[in-house]
């Protein structure tokens, strides 16, 4: 794998649901400002449910933009549905090391990809958000990692909290909480130990982020974690005690992690927000947490294959 640099093609699937609207014509004339081409793989429009084909179809579609020499970078039309669908039909084989992009639903092929081929894949915008929602934070933040141009992120307190100040250093891990824990107990799924564990979520309701954590709590996935990293959940009903279950989300974090020894942030600005940064998944990273400001520093990762801890 090797940042995108001018001239390169980015390759556009649709791994799961169908994108809407003027979707890839948005973000081609994008890519094309910034001096990349981009190449679209399988089919755009709805002919299998919600999704852009049969499961086998766009399993293919994604190893094509794998394997075609001239695609540097993959990313994600959107979300929605359907990427779990996909998995018992990818050769890992067929896999090359390339940007990999994608976030939600596609949490099922970051994680896949990160176990069954060793891959950095990055937890960050799509298609759909750059053409919808275009931020120029999100813009910045997506193209300085995939320009090999930025390893870190100094936080503000404007732009996160922190539950529990501290530092601690692993390989991270996660992504969607919803699709994550479908992965538990399947080939897809090796959490390394002592990983920073990166959860985020949206439209859920507070008590269905408890049954999640209970969920991760008892297949030991907490107990492996040296840190957590909680995005902007925006859960539905959050604001106050008169919700689906009767505590605020830091006494649900009390609750779940009072022992917890490690940092945990939460209100990052990534996954489903307006302001959206890029998570590396499968690197190493070191996490400062501190009330007055924190600091997400990754290793250098290009020309890397992840640590085969993630493969056994």
């Amino acid at each position: 794998m090797r940042p995108l640099a001018p001239g390169d093609t980015i390759g556009i699937v649709s791994p799961a649901s169908a994108a809407q609207g003027t979707v890839y014509e948005d973000f081609s004339r994008i890519a094309e400002s910034r001096g990349y081409s981009v190449k679209v793989f399988g089919e755009t429009e709805p002919t299998f449910g919600r999704m852009t084909g049969s499961d086998r179809n766009r399993a293919n579609s994604l190893i094509a933009a794998f394997e075609d020499d001239e695609v540097t970078a993959v990313i994600c039309a959107r979300g929605g549905y359907g990427s779990g669908r996909l998995l018992s039909h990818l050769d890992p084989s067929r896999v090359k090391n390339k940007i990999f992009v994608g976030y939600s639903d596609i949490t099922n092929l970051l994680v896949h990809l990160n176990t069954m081929c060793r891959i950095t894949t990055f937890h960050g915008p799509m298609a759909a958000d750059l053409a919808g929602k275009n931020d120029p934070d999100t813009m910045r933040w997506l193209f300085s990692f995939l320009e090999g141009k930025r390893l870190a992120y100094d936080l503000s307190t404007k732009d996160h909290r922190v539950f529990r100040s501290g530092e601690a250093s692993g390989m991270v891990f996660g992504g969607n909480i919803s699709t994550l824990e479908t992965l538990i107990g399947t080939e897809s799924w090796s959490m390394p130990e002592g990983a920073i564990l990166f959860l985020e979520d949206t439209n859920e309701f507070m008590y269905s982020l408890d049954r999640s954590l209970v969920h991760l709590q008892r297949s030991g996935v907490f107990e492996k974690a040296s840190a957590i990293i909680f995005a902007d959940l925006q859960l539905k009903d959050a604001s106050d005690r008169d919700n689906s279950i009767g505590f605020l989300l830091e006494e649900l974090l009390e609750i779940h992690f009072g022992d917890f020894s490690g940092p945990i942030i939460f209100d990052a600005p990534c996954g489903h927000t307006q302001r959206q940064m890029t998570i590396p998944l499968g690197v190493q990273a070191r996490l400062e947490a501190a009330h007055d400001g924190s600091r997400l520093e990754f290793e250098n990762f290009w020309n890397c294959h992840v640590p085969s801890i993630l493969a056994a």
